[in-house]
């Protein structure tokens, strides 16, 4: 017996229905990207022999079994291909962490708004300053205080 006989003979057969049952069963993980979960689907799909219709199975196990809904809806009601479909879940998935950031943040002083500051707390900060016109405490450059006021 030649190797190459030996080889086919102790070779075990792939078995298309048990890769296809592996394929389907898969569904993306919770933390998962959709990155990710296409990469393995395509992993996948190498050994169920699909074909032609390879790509268009993992855009509908992508729709079928995405932790997202609203990349569900998304998916379901624009048809796409599988390119147009990744694009449209991880521009989904972008926006999310971007929001998901910013709430993350919502207490840093760019999202705070202060209170108006009053009349009088005005007049307390004008006290401890000195007037650039005249150089004098306790007023305003425009002050009708100022003596200097109409000399700039």
């Amino acid at each position: 017996m030649s190797v190459t006989m030996l080889a086919a003979h102790f070779e075990s057969k792939l078995n298309v229905v048990l890769e296809r049952h592996t394929f389907f069963a898969r569904s993306q993980g919770k933390s998962e990207s959709v990155g990710n979960f296409v990469a393995v689907l395509r992993t996948l799909a190498h050994t169920c022999d699909f074909g032609d219709i390879t790509d268009s199975l993992i855009r509908d196990q992508l729709v079928r079994c995405t932790n997202n809904k609203r990349v569900q809806e998304k998916l379901l009601t624009k048809n796409p291909d599988l390119r147009k479909a990744i694009a449209i879940v991880e521009g989904i998935e972008s926006t999310n962490n971007w929001i998901k950031e910013m709430n993350d943040h919502k207490g840093d002083s760019l999202c705070m708004v202060q209170a108006p500051v009053s009349a009088q707390e005005k007049r307390k900060e004008i006290k401890h300053q000195r007037c650039y016109r005249c150089g004098n405490p306790g007023h305003a450059a425009n002050s009708l205080n100022c003596f200097a006021r109409n000399s700039l």
